[in-house]
């Protein structure tokens, strides 16, 4: 790095360490981050295309790759978390900026930038099921047709796992018996776990009805209750786990 560079970047950390950006505001040193589109997901969640640290100028040259940090790109942008598996990098190196959770550059790295991140709005973070149509019940319970799993920019169909997941995510804590209903033809879908979340990713005849019922939880016997909640734990710590950012991000 030549001596003019480097006194650009030092000058830039100095206006910029000294606080945190946040999405539209103008702050020391007129700094702004920035995305060239927004994607608007169907579960709450957004997806930003090439995020940018911009300078006060405007001027295209001098938007700031970020080359770490993206838990402090969603805060910026005013939101709560990130979907690990919807973190795209560049396929060349260059440098940028690295920022802490909270928004604040702490440095600069040079290696593959940030290309795309999905933030979601809240934590913790669950799937949003919709589908084709739902119909209500005489008896209370509903009946939901070709019901879809979306994350992020993605939409799965539900292969395996946990019925009672997708019931988990329209609001009803059973599945009526028999109520099942799977296709003859295979597709590309996940597994749900007892709690709602994705937990894998697999290839198999898929869900096309399911119904749900809310019932009354005293009619699990204590033993049947607590076997439940621990495989209900155990599933939520597991996905807990795969959903963590790596030192990478």
């Amino acid at each position: 790095m030549d001596i003019m560079r480097f006194t650009c970047w030092c000058f830039l950390c100095l206006a910029l360490f000294s606080t945190s950006v946040r999405a539209g505001e103008q702050v020391v040193g007129a700094t702004s981050i920035h995305a060239a589109q927004i994607i608007e997901n169907a579960d709450a969640s957004r997806t930003f295309l090439q995020p940018r640290l911009r300078t006060g100028s405007g001027n295209p040259a001098e938007q700031l790759r970020i080359s770490r940090g993206v838990p402090g790109i969603c805060a910026l942008f005013g939101m709560d978390g990130f979907l690990q598996d919807h973190v795209i990098r560049s396929d060349e190196i260059k440098d940028g900026v690295e920022l802490s959770a909270e928004g604040l550059v702490v440095g600069i790295r040079t290696g593959y930038y940030i290309e795309s991140v999905t933030c979601t709005a809240e934590q913790p973070y669950w799937p949003k099921l919709l589908a084709e149509s739902i119909q209500q019940n005489a008896d209370g319970s509903i009946t939901a047709y070709q019901p879809i799993i979306h994350s992020g920019p993605e939409s799965f169909r539900i292969v395996s796992g946990f019925t009672a997941g997708a019931c988990r995510l329209l609001g009803f804590n059973a599945v009526l018996k028999h109520s099942l209903v799977w296709s003859e033809q295979r597709a590309a879908g996940i597994s749900i776990s007892l709690d709602g979340r994705i937990y894998a990713k697999a290839t198999d005849t898929y869900l096309e009805a399911i119904s749900c019922r809310n019932v009354s939880q005293e009619k699990y016997s204590s033993a049947e209750r607590a076997l439940f909640d621990q495989k209900v734990r155990e599933h939520r710590e597991q996905n807990q786990a795969d959903g963590l950012g790596s030192d990478e991000n």
